[in-house]
């Protein structure tokens, strides 16, 4: 009786031991896989890459599909977008009425902790408008981190964006202060397709700015011409700026030697100086409208014309 008892514990002992192994061996096998930390960087890198392409080709859906729903998007002096329609109701119209460049410049870093993977790069963004006019310079020096988290399939979403410039960016009304700078330029240098690049073909000039017939862009090109003809050397310079939103207000002096017929006085000889102001509009970044007070009495003084009281009605 012993023995057989002696058996049977040898028996079940054996049993345990076999289920023991059997049991390891299923949590062996149910173990989390490996992850391959190189291949999840390479994808979020190339997540990047996939960011810029869709900039560049203008493919919004391509864009906006890199986002997760609850994503996050935090740019520079604007309030946060939280979710995927924020932000696709807050880019949308870049993609619609800009033409965008992006380039990666540098990828600085490239992280993977878990699901969750990170970036940080650097940039530049430069975008030019559809509807014609000067390219911006958004971003010369720019900065981006980025949060990505791993999707039930694999792939990988945008969850947080965050960005900006280690330059401060140039406001609207400083690039029209240049592009005004620019048109003055363009007229002492008698460039005048340099002109037609800052100004629209519907540009209308008034002067004086009470006027009610306003010069075309051709019309203005000619009278360059001919105060060039008439004062050989003539030259604007600007004195003062004042940009106010789509406004540009200058204040000029034209210096000249009158050596040629003008508005028909022949040529004096003499050098006069005239001063002025303009009050130029924009619109899509180009210039639209003009309108000038010039001291046109003292600059018909300068060139001999006497000032005489009309008589009085006998």
């Amino acid at each position: 009786m012993k023995k057989l008892l002696t058996q049977l514990f040898l028996v079940i002992s054996l049993c345990f031991l076999l289920c023991f192994s059997i049991s390891c061996q299923n949590q062996a096998g149910e173990a989390e896989p490996v992850v391959d930390v190189e291949a999840d960087i390479t994808a979020v890198k190339e997540m990047l890459n996939q960011y810029a392409i869709a900039c560049n080709t203008g493919d919004f859906d391509l864009w906006i599909s890199l986002w997760a729903d609850d994503g996050v998007q935090m740019p520079p002096d604007t309030p946060v977008r939280i979710g995927k329609e924020q932000i696709r109701e807050a880019m949308k119209p870049a993609f619609d009425q800009m033409t965008l460049d992006i380039t990666i410049t540098s990828i600085e870093d490239a992280k993977i902790y878990g699901d969750l993977g990170l970036t940080r790069c650097k940039y530049t963004l430069d975008m030019t408008p559809k509807a014609g006019g000067e390219t911006i310079h958004a971003m010369r020096d720019g900065k981006a981190l980025t949060l990505y988290e791993r999707q039930s399939d694999g792939s990988w979403k945008i969850i947080y964006d965050c960005f900006n410039s280690n330059v401060p960016p140039t406001s609207v009304e400083e690039q029209n202060k240049e592009l005004v700078k620019r048109m003055y330029e363009a007229f002492n240098e008698r460039d005048f397709e340099a002109y037609k690049e800052v100004v629209a073909p519907e540009y209308a000039w008034y002067l004086p700015s009470r006027s009610t017939k306003p010069i075309s862009r051709e019309g203005t090109i000619e009278f360059g011409r001919e105060m060039h003809k008439a004062f050989p050397d003539c030259h604007w310079s600007v004195e003062d700026l004042i940009a106010v939103e789509d406004i540009v207000i200058s204040r000029f002096i034209m210096r000249g030697t009158h050596e040629g017929e003008f508005q028909g006085i022949p040529a004096t000889g003499n050098k006069v100086e005239v001063s002025g102001f303009m009050m130029t509009r924009f619109e899509n970044g180009k210039i639209v409208e003009d309108k000038e007070e010039v001291d046109q009495l003292g600059m018909m003084m300068q060139l001999g014309m006497e000032l005489k009281p009309k008589e009085a009605e006998k």
